[in-house]
């Protein structure tokens, strides 16, 4: 494990340009890269999400991946996990003026850790689940998690019904839902994490894959809060996530749509998160992180120690007088590049060399 203790938040991202670029720079979601925080990113680019019914079938296919930059894609995700700094990863040549690697930086002066957790945040229905981009970019951070996923493409866009469903569900799945598509860059995405992650190992007390996602005021009404593993037992109709969840919970890839796990087979690896408006509020920001430090252990890299003020690892040099670590702060450079980042968001934090 590979990390430093920031004196400001450095991440790598990985962002899509528009794929109607506006010429307007005031209008551009490069702008979103001068935002103090990660929680701010996160909406500030959510307001660069095309509306509901923005596509029809010629115009989605022609904004559909091909195969090989799907693949493109998939490659530098993994490199994102691999790399120390970012600046050394060669976008793939399918992928020239669509995708971009930069860096952002809060510039809050907080402090925050990389990486403290083998726990792996991601946000599916960016501009419907309202609240639940910024939620989990702040559960990230406060966690010192491996990785990010949000998505950049609301489920709403493509009002055709996804063809990674069964007939029974038609009604609201639609092709351009990330969590019930497997057509979706957003599932190549959480294949490529959990697969570099299932390389190193992931036991239940230091790792896991949560996706969080927000549900409607008619929906178990009675319940603020249900997680469960992702079973469609587990969930009420409108909510069930069944591609990724399907996937970490043993189905095979080309599979997923239409063949349920097996619950004698599930791991608890992937953790389905709903909740109302209320339990993904800001003020809930907090009770979130401190959840998930708890329930998961750190995985600290050699030479560094727990800050017991934040849970998080941080490098330490020896203990000093009162016996107590000496943390470093240590800035990572990083690119000073912009980019117009829209659609797919992947921000991991440092790791492994």
């Amino acid at each position: 494990m590979f990390g430093f203790w920031l004196s400001h938040l450095t991440l790598p991202l990985l962002g899509l340009w528009s794929s109607q670029p506006r010429s307007d720079a005031e209008d551009s979601p490069s702008l979103c890269l001068h935002s103090k925080t990660l929680e701010r990113l996160a909406e500030c680019l959510e307001e660069f999400i095309v509306p509901r019914g923005y596509y029809d079938r010629v115009s989605y296919n022609a904004a559909q991946p091909d195969m090989s930059q799907r693949t493109a894609w998939s490659s530098v995700i993994s490199s994102l996990h691999v790399d120390g700094n970012c600046s050394s990863i060669q976008v793939p040549v399918s992928l020239k003026g669509l995708y971009d690697v930069v860096t952002f930086t809060e510039t809050t002066g907080a402090s925050f850790c990389a990486v403290s957790r083998n726990v792996h945040i991601s946000a599916p229905h960016s501009g419907f689940d309202v609240g639940t981009p910024a939620q989990a970019a702040y559960i990230f951070k406060a966690t010192g998690s491996k990785s990010l996923l949000i998505a950049g493409r609301t489920r709403t866009e493509f009002l055709n019904p996804s063809p990674c469903i069964s007939t029974a569900f038609l009604s609201g799945y639609y092709e351009t839902d990330p969590a019930h598509n497997n057509r979706e860059p957003f599932f190549d995405a959480s294949l490529a994490i959990y697969d570099w992650q299932q390389r190193r190992g992931c036991p239940s007390s230091t790792c896991a894959y949560i996706q969080i996602h927000g549900k409607g005021s008619a929906t178990c009404p009675l319940d603020q809060i249900f997680l469960s593993a992702g079973l469609a037992l587990a969930l009420s109709p409108p909510l069930g996530t069944f591609n990724v969840g399907r996937y970490i919970n043993g189905v095979d890839e080309h599979s997923v749509c239409h063949t349920a796990a097996d619950p004698s087979k599930l791991s608890g690896e992937f953790v389905h998160v709903e909740q109302d408006d209320t339990s993904r509020g800001a003020e809930s920001y907090r009770m979130w992180a401190a959840a998930v430090r708890k329930t998961f252990g750190t995985t600290c890299g050699e030479g560094m120690s727990v800050d017991p003020n934040t849970g998080l690892c941080a490098y330490s040099r020896p203990r000093g007088p009162a016996g107590d670590p000496v943390f470093d702060f240590v800035m990572f450079p990083g690119l000073s590049r912009s980019v117009r980042a829209q659609w797919l968001m992947w921000i991991p934090l440092l790791n492994n060399l």
